[in-house]
C-alpha cells in the first residue's frame, strides 16, 4: 500500500513538473516572438521578390518609352495586333 502512495505521488509530481513549464512557456512571449520572427523572415523575402518585380516592370516601361520596336512587339505578342495588309496564318 505504501508503494502505491509513493507511485501516485511520483506520478503527480512528474506531471506537475512537466505541465507547469509547458504552460508557462506558452503564456510567455517566447512563442509569439518565434512566430513573429518567422513571419518577418517570410515577409522580408516576399518584399524582396516584389521589389525585383517592380524593378523589372520599370525597366520594361523605360524600354517602351524609348524603343518603338518594343511597343510593336507587345502589340503583336500580347494584344494580337497586325499591320494593315498583313496576312495572319494560325497554326494549331
Amino acid at each position: 500500500m505504501v508503494w502505491l502512495l509513493r507511485l501516485g505521488t511520483a506520478l503527480g509530481l512528474a506531471v506537475a513538473l512537466g505541465y507547469l513549464p509547458y504552460k508557462l512557456y506558452l503564456r510567455s512571449g517566447l512563442v509569439q516572438y518565434v512566430t513573429l520572427r518567422q513571419e518577418l523572415v517570410a515577409l522580408t523575402a516576399r518584399n524582396e521578390g516584389l521589389q525585383n518585380s517592380i524593378r523589372e516592370l520599370r525597366h520594361q516601361l523605360e524600354r517602351m518609352k524609348e524603343d518603338p520596336a518594343a511597343i510593336e512587339r507587345v502589340a503583336r505578342d500580347e494584344l494580337g495586333m497586325v499591320r494593315s495588309g498583313e496576312v495572319v496564318f494560325k497554326v494549331e
